[in-house]
């Protein structure tokens, strides 16, 4: 069992990307949303006019119960932080591709959309 996280400490998380990357990821909602029962976190976004808009992250309530160990649910963050990450540099929706997998390096983040419990 691991700790319970707030959205408080996943926004201090995520401040720790926006300084090693120099963007505001931090700044957009995050939620806890008890309809996610299959992901565990999602960087939410839309496109219009061909143009990348933020939307927020959501997180499961098991991400954040204390089910997972801390490294575990830090590597979430950073993993959906890095999608925030990869699409406004690119301007462009980039999956897990190899833009994606590189900002996932230089953050620490996993770069494979599965995350297996410990």
């Amino acid at each position: 069992m691991g700790k319970s996280w707030t959205v408080e400490e996943i926004r201090k998380e995520m401040k720790k990307m926006d300084k090693i990357l120099g963007k505001k990821g931090s700044e957009l909602p995050i939620k806890i949303n008890k309809r996610m029962t299959r992901s565990l976190g999602m960087y939410k976004f839309k496109i219009e006019d061909k143009k990348i808009i933020p939307i927020c992250f959501e997180f499961a309530p098991k991400t954040v119960s204390g089910e997972f160990d801390e490294k575990t649910v830090i590597g979430i963050i950073r993993h959906e932080y890095a999608h925030y990450a990869a699409n406004d540099i690119h301007k462009e929706a980039c999956g897990h591709d190899r833009r994606f997998k590189s900002i996932c390096e230089l953050i620490g983040a996993p770069g494979n959309a599965v995350m297996k419990k410990r």
